[in-house]
């Protein structure tokens, strides 16, 4: 069962189309979480052959990521959503990086049978966790990908202190959520007939995971939300500021603001790097 409707998704994305694709060369201290992403996909994809592979995003709306496959990996990339609003932003922002990509518009349980076992590997970022039976959604994903192909799973650790602030600050949007510790989401993913190969807590803090919503009736009480939340995430720039100049700070249960997990599909690999490509 699903923990968000369309519409949530729908008003998120509407108006989003001016988003510019994710650059790896970027060196503002904003960029500093993408980075870090950036450098897990490094590690992640020297290990196998990405060059003129398929990978598919799933929950693609509003993507910054897919032209960045494209460019850095030559991954031939697709996205499924469904949510309309979602769909037309990631169309934009593939469209204005110069690269060509499919964006299905469908429920992932239920997509075109050309996108059954059509890809070599599948990204999520914050996905999974708005489903109440995490083993049926991982299960439903496995179905696009081939025998032996990759999926690495992104979601928000709300079982931690961000998990507890976002309760806090708006406990409608903290429900929106599953909260799972790193145990679960490998777990679920063994369940879901994937090998778990890497993962766990990832980063050490960044508060930009927290939604403080719209202001509603109370306008004095979302003020005060406001200051919080602007407190947080200057302390989220001082630490990326110390991670850049000096050294990366613990990756933790309670504070490291998301959990991955990478993992193969019936226990196999995809095919090792060609170090002649």
């Amino acid at each position: 069962m699903k923990k968000t409707e369309k519409t949530y998704w729908n008003n998120l994305w509407t108006g989003k189309y001016d988003l510019q694709a994710f650059d790896p060369n970027g060196t503002n201290i904003h960029q500093w979480v993408n980075l870090r992403f950036h450098e897990y996909f490094n590690d992640t994809f020297k290990k196998i052959k990405t060059n003129g592979k398929y990978l598919l995003e799933i929950g693609c709306g509003g993507s910054i990521w897919l032209p960045y496959f494209a460019k850095e990996y030559n991954f031939v990339v697709g996205g499924i959503d469904y949510s309309e609003e979602g769909c037309v932003s990631a169309k934009k922002i593939l469209h204005n990086a110069g690269i060509s990509g499919k964006i299905i518009c469908a429920d992932l349980f239920h997509p075109p049978n050309e996108m059954l076992a059509a890809f070599d590997v599948v990204v999520s970022f914050g996905l999974v966790e708005h489903f109440d039976n995490t083993v049926d959604c991982l299960k439903a994903i496995s179905k696009f990908l081939r025998p032996g192909g990759m999926i690495i799973t992104f979601i928000p650790n709300m079982a931690g202190i961000n998990g507890l602030l976002q309760k806090i600050l708006n406990k409608k949007i903290y429900d929106l959520h599953l909260p799972l510790s790193s145990d679960a989401l490998k777990s679920a993913h063994t369940s879901a007939c994937f090998a778990p190969e890497g993962g766990g807590y990832f980063l050490s803090f960044n508060s930009s995971v927290i939604h403080i919503g719209n202001p509603g009736k109370n306008f004095n009480a979302f003020k005060i939300k406001k200051l919080i939340f602007y407190l947080l995430s200057q302390i989220s720039k001082m630490i990326w500021v110390i991670e850049r100049l000096f050294f990366y700070l613990p990756e933790t249960r309670i504070f490291s603001p998301y959990i991955v997990c990478t993992a193969s599909k019936n226990h196999s690999r995809l095919r090792p790097v060609d170090e002649n490509k």
